[in-house]
């Protein structure tokens, strides 16, 4: 190796010793160190690399009286005179443009760096918007059936749950008829009063139910990504039985999440989006690592501070997919059974609910354990933690 810069550069007898082990016939310890004194030349009587317009090696040396010998200054300059020559033989060839595959070109300055283990669904190192995504999609395939099947079962219930209590409470919304032109205003009034009250319960029950479903199914996607990450078998026995003591303090989070930003939306928009980014990742937080719902709101403002720009992106892209996902699902479901419409809504929504749902969890937990890689080399934890579970 040949230092780059024209400023001389000091060396000491271990550099020096590094720097002319090319030289097969120039014995540096012999002839450099002395042993009256236990000090070598190259430390009293500086020697000196430099390169200069790319001539190849060039050593001199100083205070050539205080190395107490001639014969390492006419070694090192034989040897750097044959370096030189060899050095601009090599770049005359191709007028220095030696390509990495020609010879005479020295290889690259460094070795290429580690490939990060993948025991899992991500290579454990920070993650692209690309890999957090593909994280979601390779944990549903990796696991269709406990995914698939368990997100279906969640759905159905939810889609049946909620067209029972719709049903019951309601007795039928469908059965207001539209007022004619001879209706008074009482009439009017009352039919309006009627129509808004059936509305506000009918989207209060199907609050209720979303909220119960995908709470749920959140924390149990949240405990599978997990897992997925380190390569490990999941069973639903399992993940259920770490899912039971955390379900209540998820669902609490979940509740005064969507309060903290549905007040703060309806009297201030832009806090409102603020908020919703800086506790996105409370959920996850709460679910890995076992703590209160005050911490997981804590944990997830340490992780988005900094990167709130990132992580809104990263929220609006999976957003965006679930939507367009959702569109294509349930539009044929709309349009496709004529009279039963309202049947038909409700079955559309559980399919879309069993692909959509799903993936919407994987990618917030992705994105938790991303945030953590990049901001706690959690990644280090994680590795260590694949390999002891091999």
């Amino acid at each position: 190796a040949v230092t780059s810069t024209s400023t001389p550069t000091r060396i000491n007898a271990s550099t020096l010793k590094v720097r002319v082990a090319a030289a097969p016939d120039f014995d540096f310890e012999r002839r450099c160190r002395r042993p009256d004194r236990g000090v070598s030349g190259a430390e009293r009587g500086v020697f000196v690399i430099g390169s200069e317009h790319n001539h190849g090696p060039q050593i001199t040396t100083r205070n050539d009286s205080h190395t107490g010998h001639g014969r390492p200054r006419r070694a090192l300059r034989e040897w750097a005179a044959k370096e030189q020559q060899n050095w601009s033989d090599r770049m005359s060839d191709t007028g220095g443009w030696n390509g990495p595959d020609q010879p005479g070109y020295p290889g690259p300055a460094f070795p290429p760096p580690p490939v990060s283990p993948q025991p899992g669904v991500i290579p454990l190192r920070p993650l692209g918007v690309g890999e957090i995504l593909d994280g979601a999609f390779a944990t549903m395939r990796r696991h269709p059936g406990l995914v698939f099947g368990f997100s279906a079962l969640v759905a159905v219930i939810g889609a049946v749950a909620d067209f029972a209590l719709t049903r019951s409470l309601l007795g039928g919304v469908r059965t207001l008829q539209p007022l004619g032109p001879a209706a008074t205003q009482q009439e009017q009034l009352a039919w309006f009063s009627e129509t808004l009250r059936q509305t506000a319960v009918a989207g209060g029950i199907t609050f209720v139910v979303g909220l119960l479903t995908s709470t749920f199914l959140s924390g149990f996607m949240t405990i599978v990504v997990g897992k997925a990450v380190l390569g490990r078998r999941v069973e639903l026995r399992e993940v259920l039985a770490e899912l039971k003591p955390r379900l209540l303090p998820l669902l609490g989070l979940t509740v005064l999440y969507m309060l903290i930003v549905g007040v703060a939306t309806v009297f201030f928009i832009v806090p409102g989006v603020w908020l919703y980014v800086l506790f996105a990742l409370a959920a996850p937080a709460l679910v890995l690592e076992q703590s209160g719902i005050g911490t997981a709101f804590g944990r997830s403002r340490l992780l988005v501070q900094g990167s709130w720009w990132r992580v809104f992106g990263i929220l609006l892209l999976t957003g965006l997919v679930t939507i367009l996902v959702t569109g294509i699902i349930e539009v044929p479901f709309g349009l496709g059974l004529g009279r039963d419409s309202e049947l038909a809504q409700y079955l559309g929504q559980a399919v879309s609910s069993t692909i959509v749902a799903p993936f919407a969890a994987g990618a917030s937990a992705l994105l938790y354990i991303d945030q953590r890689m990049r901001r706690e080399g959690m990644d280090i934890q994680l590795t260590r933690a694949a390999a002891a579970g091999q």
